[in-house]
């Protein structure tokens, strides 16, 4: 494991720690949506919040994930062409 990957993999388990920790200390602060006319408790605000964001990030990379996969199974059929 690199550098870079470990403090990546540091970050993402400190913003989870500290979404849960926010979550449980505000679990009896109950939240106004104006918009929508809904009361909703703040720890399950946050974590609806939170499972939001992680989907649309993998949804967002993931489509920069396949669109890179798709390219390195071109380069290695033509890899494999120019070999032979």
């Amino acid at each position: 494991m690199n550098l870079l990957s470990s403090i990546l993999l540091f970050l993402s388990f400190t913003f989870l720690i500290d979404i849960i920790y926010v979550a449980i200390t505000n679990a009896g602060t109950q939240i106004l949506l104006q918009p929508f006319g809904i009361t909703l408790n703040f720890a399950f605000y946050t974590a609806i919040v939170a499972v939001l964001g992680v989907l649309i990030g993998a949804i967002l990379l993931g489509q920069f994930y396949f669109s890179e996969k798709g390219k390195l199974g071109v380069y290695k059929r033509e890899l494999e062409k120019s070999s032979i």
